[in-house]
Parts: C-alpha cells; sequence; structure tokens
C-alpha cells in the first residue's frame, strides 16, 4: 500500500504523522521480536521529534535506532537537535553523519563559515525506514524536513508499506542504499570522526588561509582516502514492476558518478518512454525517471508540476517544452524564492511559442518536488529537484510511480488546492 499525505490539507500535521509513524515501532516491538529504525536526514531542529528519539531510545532497549544525517548536523547552530542526541549512551542507538567538506575561512574571524556551493554534495534523503526481524517492513519518505519551516511549507510525505512485489522492491532498495552508505567508512563519519575532520580543515586554513575550498578539499581528500575499492558488479538488473525508486548520489572518492550509493542500485535498468512512444531499456536514476513520466503524455493530456528549484540546464526542461510543442498541457507551481528567473523564462518561451504553459508561485513555500499526470494516473515525487546538483552533487531519490489511479488523484487534488488558493490570492 502507498498512500500520501499534504500540507496543503488543513487536517494534516506532517510532522505530527512523523512522529506517530516513529511511535507506532513501539507497538510493534511488544509483539516482535527485533525491531529497527533507519533514519536518513537532512535538516533535523524539531524538538518535539528530539524528544521522541530520546524516549524510544531510552525506554525500549530492544528497539535499535540509527540515524545516518547530513553534515551540518554537527553542529548545534540555528537549533539542529541531532547533536544533543549524540549524547545519549545507549548500545541500541548510533548516529553517523555524511561526509563533507562545506566550508569557507573567514580570515577575520579566524573560523569557518558553512557553504552551500564549496558542499561536496548533500545527504538529502528525508526517510524513516522500519525493519522487522531484519526484514524491511515499512518506509515514510517525501520533502519534509523536520524544521519549523518544514511544517509551515507546502510539503508531503509517503507512507509505503512492504505488500506488492513492487513495494517490496521499492522499500528494500531503500534499505540497501541506507546500508551502504552506512557502512561505507569513508562516507559514513561517526562524531568524533565528523570533529577531527573539521579540525584539520580549522588546522589546514590556519596554515593556508588564502587556499580556496578546492585546494582544501584536494589535500583533505587525499588524507581521508584509504584506497578502499569496492569491486564493481557487472550484472545489471531490468526491472518490469510499475512503481520504482530511483537514486543520485556522488562519491566524493570515486571518478565516476553512480546511480545510488548501492552498487546493485545503480546498475538497475527499466523500459523508458521515448518520445516516439516506443520504450528503450535505460539506467534507473532521477532523471530517466522525470523523463518517462513527461515522454508518456499525450497531446491534450495535462502535466502538473510542483517543484522547489527548476532549472533550464536539466534534460526535463527540455522534455517538457518538446512535449508542449507536441500539445501536452503545462500547469506549474514552482517556489517563488528559488525560481525567479525560471518562472520568468516559462512566461517568455510559452508566450513566444505559443505553448500551452502555465505558471504560478505564491508566498508560501513550495518545498514539494513531483509531477503527476492525472489521466495516465502515473507520478513522480522525492526529495529530488530539478537541477544539475540534484543529479550531479547531493544523495537523492525519486519514485516514479505509474497507473496508480488513488494514489495520482491524490496528488492531483492537492495540485488543485494549491493552484486554487493562489490563483485566488
Amino acid at each position: 500500500m502507498i498512500k500520501a499525505y499534504f500540507a496543503s490539507d488543513p487536517k494534516v500535521s506532517l510532522l505530527q504523522l512523523v512522529d506517530e509513524f516513529l511511535q507506532s515501532c513501539i507497538e510493534l516491538s511488544r509483539s516482535t521480536e527485533s525491531v529497527e529504525l533507519d533514519l536518513m536526514l537532512f535538516s533535523f531542529t524539531d524538538a518535539k521529534l528530539a524528544d521522541r528519539i530520546r524516549q524510544i531510545v531510552t525506554d525500549h532497549p530492544t528497539i535499535k535506532l540509527r540515524i545516518l544525517a547530513d553534515w551540518g548536523n554537527i553542529s548545534n547552530r540555528d537549533h539542529r537537535k541531532l547533536l544533543d542526541l549524540t549524547e545519549i549512551q545507549a548500545a541500541n542507538f548510533e548516529v553517523k553523519f555524511k561526509f563533507d567538506l562545506p566550508y569557507l575561512w573567514d580570515p577575520l574571524a579566524e573560523k569557518l563559515r558553512w557553504s552551500y556551493h564549496a558542499s561536496l554534495g548533500l545527504l538529502h534523503h528525508k526517510s524513516i525506514l522500519i525493519k522487522l526481524s531484519g526484514k524491511p517492513f515499512r518506509l515514510l519518505c517525501g520533502s519534509l524536513n523536520w524544521t519549523k519551516t518544514g511544517g509551515q511549507n507546502y510539503e508531503n510525505l509517503l507512507r509505503i508499506d512492504a505488500n506488492s512485489k513492487a513495494e517490496i522492491a521499492m522499500v528494500e532498495a531503500m534499505n540497501k542504499e541506507f546500508e551502504s552508505l552506512w557502512n561505507n567508512d569513508q562516507l559514513a563519519k561517526s562524531l568524533a570522526e565528523a570533529s577531527l575532520i573539521k579540525a584539520r580543515v580549522i588546522r589546514w586554513y590556519k596554515t593556508f588561509p588564502e587556499a580556496t575550498p578546492a585546494e582544501m578539499q584536494r589535500e583533505l581528500l587525499r588524507l581521508v582516502n584509504k584506497n578502499n575499492k569496492s569491486k564493481e558488479l557487472s550484472v545489471r538488473t531490468r526491472l518490469d514492476h510499475k512503481s520504482l525508486l530511483a537514486f543520485s548520489s556522488n562519491d566524493p572518492f570515486s571518478d565516476s558518478r553512480k546511480k545510488g550509493a548501492n552498487e546493485q542500485n545503480s546498475l538497475r535498468q527499466f523500459a523508458m518512454q521515448k518520445p516516439s512512444g516506443q520504450d528503450k531499456w535505460v539506467p534507473l536514476d532521477i532523471q530517466t525517471a522525470a523523463l518517462d513520466l513527461i515522454y508518456s503524455a499525450n497531446p491534450g493530456e495535462e502535466l502538473c508540476l510542483c517543484m522547489y528549484a527548476f532549472s533550464p540546464r536539466v534534460p526535463e526542461y527540455t522534455a517538457l517544452l518538446e512535449m508542449a510543442r507536441a500539445g501536452v498541457r503545462f500547469r506549474c507551481i514552482l517556489d517563488r524564492g528559488s525560481n525567479k528567473g525560471m518562472i520568468q523564462k516559462l512566461h517568455e518561451v510559452a508566450e513566444r511559442d505559443t505553448l500551452d504553459i502555465q505558471v504560478l508561485s505564491g508566498t508560501r513555500g513550495m518545498h514539494q518536488k513531483y509531477m503527476v499526470n492525472a489521466t495516465s494516473s502515473s507520478l513522480i515525487t522525492g526529495t529530488a529537484n530539478m537541477s544539475t546538483d540534484s543529479y550531479y552533487r547531493h544523495y537523492e531519490h525519486r519514485f516514479l510511480i505509474r497507473t496508480n489511479k488513488r494514489l495520482a488523484e491524490a496528488f492531483q487534488a492537492d495540485f488543485e488546492r494549491i493552484w486554487t488558493r493562489i490563483g485566488s490570492s
């Protein structure tokens, strides 16, 4: 079963749903020998959810809880909560941070400044995976960060119970991605290891205050690199499920970009529809998943897009214009703060080429990353924006869900609620 929840619904609190999902593990632990919680987090500032994790760890020692977080969480600045939780000394609790070097040097203040542009790639997953007796059981994920703004933006959550073959495959793929990152000593660091690396960065900049982030990163990558080369798998898996989960990943210790931190995930293929209407077996990643949805639209059908960041440099943009010229209608809700140039560009190309493209943006943050075709009952959703950074730099995921009428109707209803609100304001 797959079910979606949206912040546009006034009866729904997404942060409360996360809390209830965490609490469900307590009940499961009463009837199951082994319950494990694996979390991947990008931004975490919510005090209530921090308290819930503390309660689970301290009051329920049979529940094993692991958190893999973005590197930014090694600091407690801006009300981040994870650093305080690392002080819990419990056999059933462990925290690691995805390796990064996102630093600029401020020579006047003699301190590091966090920089998005210097980052080697963010861990952008926001997921909770429940495993029973070591077997993936249930997944909660979506665009929602565990923050105040996450509770105020337009966001979504997707809950997947591993029942059907496709659902089991998606939940297992997320489990493989977590395990591959968690067990990679170069990419997953304890707080102690992360603190030592940060101290090395400070020493480097104090010795070479005029150094660029790229120079610092080359030196630190050389020191951290243990030359552990994993053996590449040669077998490519062809997937024929209607619902798929794709990944992007960027290992700074590897010369080649992979389509998943897990080798098996990175070698999967699926039959993507081409503009001609024919299928072609291609690697499954966040871009090909989106292109399949775009190219499968027929003239007269409509694609509805909600997106935090949308770049004209990605293949999805070119494909959307191509299909718009073929007669596919396109409505888009973009985050106003992140897409000023893109909004203007879409208006201009629609007017110049007489394309049926409509764009709205509101004052409330649009943090979702989905596109839906209500006619074909198909959609994409996940953490990945339509940007080059999502594809080339960050650790992301994107679902491609085809011919699921109930779920597509839920996403379409969310789109229409937001579209009506913005249009009438």
